[in-house]
């Protein structure tokens, strides 16, 4: 999988593409997926800021999914050697966790609430990722980011933004790996 590919299949809009791309890049390996990331994130938030189409936003944000996973693991097995990455080290790491943060953020303040819950699952990793690093303050400023959004939000979108701090509060204390 590349960088070309998994843009033009998440742009089609066609689940059976979607699918089969996100799939291909679940099956790609921690050491190969990263790299990937650096060079599609832009990617994936231009087609996510340019569609209109809530199944595109959900595939995009399923495909970040696949790239939280890995900084999560990269996170959390870093010290381990048979796992450490020669190119990655932890400011990559860190860079691409607050990356992918970021991005999910938006997302969780979607419109389609398919865009959400994607969001809120994808961000699980994210949080993990932060709590694997210790980082107690990113994940305490994450919690108090989204009450506040969660305080001005109504309906469903305030659910899954409660939802994502009680995530950040759980899955960040290291209680939950995987």
């Amino acid at each position: 999988m590349d960088r070309d590919e998994l843009a033009a299949a998440l742009r089609s809009g066609d689940a059976d593409r979607v699918n089969r791309a996100l799939d291909d890049l679940n099956e790609t390996d921690i050491e190969d997926r990263m790299p990937l990331f650096e060079a599609v994130i832009d990617d994936l938030e231009a087609i996510y800021a340019d569609s209109d189409d809530g199944y595109v936003r959900q595939s995009v944000v399923r495909a970040t999914k696949e790239f939280t996973m890995g900084v999560y693991v990269l996170s959390a097995l870093e010290d381990a050697p048979a796992r450490r990455l020669e190119d990655a080290d932890r400011e990559d790491v860190r860079r691409w966790t607050d990356e992918c943060c970021g991005f999910l953020l938006e997302a969780l303040q979607d419109e389609d609430g398919r865009v959400r819950r994607a969001g809120n699952r994808a961000l699980k990793d994210v949080f993990r990722a932060y709590g694997a690093n210790g980082d107690e303050e990113t994940l305490s400023a994450l919690v108090a980011e989204l009450e506040a959004l969660a305080a001005d939000a109504e309906g469903s979108k305030r659910e899954h933004l409660l939802e994502a701090s009680e995530n950040a509060k759980r899955f960040g204390s290291g209680g939950l790996l995987f």
